[in-house]
């Protein structure tokens, strides 16, 4: 989680302290995630609640 937050795929939207975990948002676009899954052949959509 590191690494993609300091690439700013990940951003902190929440407080590393809160008693649940830190809440983290994704910066990046579905087409970019998209085309980073099928450079190693996996099928994202099927995993992606809002998509089913």
């Amino acid at each position: 989680i590191t690494s993609l937050v300091t690439l700013q795929l990940l951003t902190l939207v929440g407080h590393d302290d809160q008693l649940d975990g830190p809440k983290y948002k994704c910066t990046v676009s579905l087409d970019f995630i998209r085309a980073i899954a099928r450079t190693v052949n996996f099928d994202i959509i099927k995993y992606l609640y809002d998509f089913l």
